[in-house]
Protein backbone atom coordinates (compact mmCIF):
# COMPACT_ATOMS: atom_id res chain seq x y z
CA UNK A 1 0.00 0.00 0.00
CA UNK A 2 1.61 3.29 -1.09
CA UNK A 3 1.59 6.32 1.20
CA UNK A 4 -1.52 8.40 0.30
CA UNK A 5 -3.78 5.13 0.71
CA UNK A 6 -2.07 4.10 4.42
CA UNK A 7 -3.89 3.30 7.32
CA UNK A 8 -2.32 7.04 8.73
CA UNK A 9 -3.30 9.19 5.70
CA UNK A 10 -6.74 7.74 5.64
CA UNK A 11 -7.55 8.14 9.58
CA UNK A 12 -5.88 11.80 9.13
CA UNK A 13 -8.09 12.65 6.53
CA UNK A 14 -11.42 11.17 8.16
CA UNK A 15 -10.22 13.54 11.20
CA UNK A 16 -9.99 16.19 8.90
CA UNK A 17 -13.23 16.03 7.67
CA UNK A 18 -14.83 15.20 11.01
CA UNK A 19 -13.64 18.34 12.50
CA UNK A 20 -14.02 20.76 9.49
CA UNK A 21 -10.91 21.08 8.53
CA UNK A 22 -9.53 21.80 5.48
CA UNK A 23 -7.83 19.27 3.90
CA UNK A 24 -6.24 18.46 0.14
CA UNK A 25 -8.93 16.63 -2.61
CA UNK A 26 -8.07 13.67 -2.87
CA UNK A 27 -7.20 14.48 -6.58
CA UNK A 28 -4.83 16.95 -5.81
CA UNK A 29 -2.82 14.34 -3.54
CA UNK A 30 -2.74 12.32 -6.30
CA UNK A 31 -1.22 15.20 -8.55
CA UNK A 32 1.29 16.03 -5.88
CA UNK A 33 2.57 12.55 -4.63
CA UNK A 34 3.36 12.13 -8.88
CA UNK A 35 4.96 15.56 -9.47
CA UNK A 36 7.00 15.98 -6.28
CA UNK A 37 8.59 12.08 -7.03
CA UNK A 38 9.12 13.11 -10.50
CA UNK A 39 11.04 16.09 -9.67
CA UNK A 40 14.12 16.99 -7.58
CA UNK A 41 12.94 18.96 -5.27
CA UNK A 42 14.96 19.85 -2.26
CA UNK A 43 13.39 22.47 -0.54
CA UNK A 44 9.46 22.83 -0.37
CA UNK A 45 7.20 25.24 1.75
CA UNK A 46 3.32 24.94 2.65
CA UNK A 47 1.84 27.95 3.96
CA UNK A 48 -1.08 26.35 6.45
CA UNK A 49 -0.49 22.65 7.41
CA UNK A 50 -3.74 22.33 9.11
CA UNK A 51 -3.54 18.99 10.59
CA UNK A 52 -0.70 17.89 8.56
CA UNK A 53 -2.17 15.94 5.96
CA UNK A 54 -0.56 17.24 2.76
CA UNK A 55 2.65 18.18 4.39
CA UNK A 56 2.98 14.32 5.41
CA UNK A 57 2.32 13.63 1.57
CA UNK A 58 4.47 16.22 0.44
CA UNK A 59 7.52 15.65 2.77
CA UNK A 60 7.27 11.62 2.04
CA UNK A 61 6.83 12.58 -1.70
CA UNK A 62 10.44 14.60 -1.42
CA UNK A 63 12.29 12.39 1.39
CA UNK A 64 13.59 10.11 -1.49
CA UNK A 65 15.70 12.62 -3.00
CA UNK A 66 16.45 14.68 0.22
CA UNK A 67 14.65 17.02 0.12
CA UNK A 68 13.06 19.13 3.54
CA UNK A 69 9.80 20.55 4.40
CA UNK A 70 8.96 23.74 5.80
CA UNK A 71 5.31 24.41 7.35
CA UNK A 72 3.96 27.62 8.87
CA UNK A 73 1.03 27.87 10.68
CA UNK A 74 -0.77 29.86 12.85
CA UNK A 75 -3.09 27.91 15.37
CA UNK A 76 -0.73 26.10 17.94
CA UNK A 77 -3.34 23.56 18.38
CA UNK A 78 -3.19 22.51 14.61
CA UNK A 79 0.67 22.43 14.59
CA UNK A 80 0.90 20.35 17.27
CA UNK A 81 -1.06 17.87 15.93
CA UNK A 82 0.58 18.13 12.84
CA UNK A 83 4.01 17.49 14.75
CA UNK A 84 2.29 14.41 16.35
CA UNK A 85 1.23 12.92 12.96
CA UNK A 86 4.46 13.38 11.30
CA UNK A 87 5.93 11.67 13.87
CA UNK A 88 3.99 9.05 13.71
CA UNK A 89 4.78 8.96 10.41
CA UNK A 90 8.38 8.22 10.64
CA UNK A 91 9.18 11.96 8.94
CA UNK A 92 12.55 13.86 9.81
CA UNK A 93 12.52 15.92 7.35
CA UNK A 94 9.52 18.57 8.17
CA UNK A 95 10.20 21.61 10.01
CA UNK A 96 7.19 23.56 11.73
CA UNK A 97 7.24 27.22 12.16
CA UNK A 98 3.87 29.05 14.82
CA UNK A 99 3.22 32.11 12.28
CA UNK A 100 0.37 34.30 10.69
CA UNK A 101 1.13 34.87 6.94
CA UNK A 102 1.77 37.24 5.02
CA UNK A 103 4.13 38.56 7.94
CA UNK A 104 5.58 35.48 8.97
CA UNK A 105 6.81 35.08 5.47
CA UNK A 106 9.20 38.52 5.16
CA UNK A 107 11.98 36.66 7.36
CA UNK A 108 11.97 33.34 4.85
CA UNK A 109 14.98 33.59 2.67
CA UNK A 110 14.12 31.37 0.27
CA UNK A 111 14.57 29.82 -2.31
CA UNK A 112 12.03 27.14 -2.74
CA UNK A 113 11.40 24.06 -5.12
CA UNK A 114 7.86 24.11 -4.22
CA UNK A 115 5.69 26.24 -2.40
CA UNK A 116 1.91 25.07 -1.10
CA UNK A 117 -0.44 28.04 -0.56
CA UNK A 118 -3.55 26.54 1.81
CA UNK A 119 -4.03 29.19 4.49
CA UNK A 120 -6.10 32.31 4.97
CA UNK A 121 -7.36 32.95 1.13
CA UNK A 122 -8.13 36.62 1.37
CA UNK A 123 -4.07 37.06 2.09
CA UNK A 124 -3.20 34.95 -0.88
CA UNK A 125 -2.49 38.34 -2.86
CA UNK A 126 -0.13 39.67 -0.32
CA UNK A 127 1.26 35.98 0.06
CA UNK A 128 2.27 35.90 -3.74
CA UNK A 129 4.22 39.09 -3.68
CA UNK A 130 6.12 37.43 -0.87
CA UNK A 131 6.68 34.02 -2.13
CA UNK A 132 7.44 34.43 -6.08
CA UNK A 133 10.65 35.63 -5.88
CA UNK A 134 11.08 33.26 -3.45
CA UNK A 135 10.39 30.39 -5.78
CA UNK A 136 13.59 28.98 -7.93
CA UNK A 137 13.13 29.47 -11.61
CA UNK A 138 11.65 26.08 -12.60
CA UNK A 139 10.11 25.37 -9.40
CA UNK A 140 6.02 25.52 -8.55
CA UNK A 141 3.35 27.17 -6.83
CA UNK A 142 0.40 25.03 -5.99
CA UNK A 143 -2.53 27.23 -4.48
CA UNK A 144 -5.58 25.40 -2.96
CA UNK A 145 -9.30 26.90 -2.61
CA UNK A 146 -9.24 28.70 -5.60
CA UNK A 147 -12.96 28.04 -7.01
CA UNK A 148 -13.55 28.77 -2.99
CA UNK A 149 -18.13 28.76 -2.96
CA UNK A 150 -19.72 30.01 0.45
CA UNK A 151 -22.66 27.95 1.27
CA UNK A 152 -25.48 30.61 1.04
CA UNK A 153 -23.89 31.48 -2.72
CA UNK A 154 -26.48 28.43 -3.66
CA UNK A 155 -29.46 30.16 -2.29
CA UNK A 156 -28.45 33.53 -4.17
CA UNK A 157 -27.36 35.19 -1.25
CA UNK A 158 -23.40 36.14 -0.37
CA UNK A 159 -22.24 37.92 2.82
CA UNK A 160 -19.74 41.14 2.60
CA UNK A 161 -16.91 38.81 4.17
CA UNK A 162 -17.40 35.78 1.51
CA UNK A 163 -17.74 38.95 -1.21
CA UNK A 164 -14.57 40.05 -0.29
CA UNK A 165 -12.67 36.95 -0.13
CA UNK A 166 -13.91 36.08 -3.75
CA UNK A 167 -12.78 40.12 -5.12
CA UNK A 168 -9.68 38.63 -3.18
CA UNK A 169 -9.26 35.30 -5.44
CA UNK A 170 -10.01 37.03 -8.59
CA UNK A 171 -6.82 39.58 -7.83
CA UNK A 172 -5.09 36.91 -7.21
CA UNK A 173 -5.69 35.16 -10.54
CA UNK A 174 -5.04 37.98 -12.19
CA UNK A 175 -1.64 39.04 -10.53
CA UNK A 176 -0.69 34.94 -11.83
CA UNK A 177 -1.86 35.81 -15.28
CA UNK A 178 0.21 39.27 -15.55
CA UNK A 179 3.73 37.65 -14.39
CA UNK A 180 5.56 36.97 -17.44
CA UNK A 181 7.19 33.70 -16.25
CA UNK A 182 3.95 31.97 -14.80
CA UNK A 183 2.67 28.60 -16.45
CA UNK A 184 -1.32 28.57 -15.19
CA UNK A 185 -3.04 24.83 -14.76
CA UNK A 186 -6.20 25.07 -13.09
CA UNK A 187 -7.80 21.62 -12.03
CA UNK A 188 -11.32 22.17 -11.11
CA UNK A 189 -11.74 19.09 -8.35
CA UNK A 190 -12.56 20.07 -4.55
CA UNK A 191 -12.70 23.90 -4.24
CA UNK A 192 -10.25 23.96 -7.26
CA UNK A 193 -6.26 24.15 -7.26
CA UNK A 194 -3.88 26.21 -9.43
CA UNK A 195 -0.19 24.62 -10.16
CA UNK A 196 1.92 27.38 -11.71
CA UNK A 197 5.38 26.83 -12.52
CA UNK A 198 8.02 29.49 -13.09
CA UNK A 199 9.65 29.52 -16.37
CA UNK A 200 13.20 29.60 -16.88
CA UNK A 201 13.29 32.63 -18.90
CA UNK A 202 16.71 33.49 -20.95
CA UNK A 203 18.00 36.60 -21.17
Amino acid sequence: MDFLHSELMQGLRRRCQEDHVACLAEESAALFCRLLRDTHCRRALEVGAGYGYSSLLIAESIAGQGGSLLCLERSAERLALAELYASQAGLDNISFLLGEAPAALESLTGPFDFIFLDAAMGQYPAMLELLWPRLLPGGMLAADNVDFRAEEEAAGTLSRRHKTLRRRLQSFSAQLAQLPDAEITHYSWGEGLLLVRRKEIME
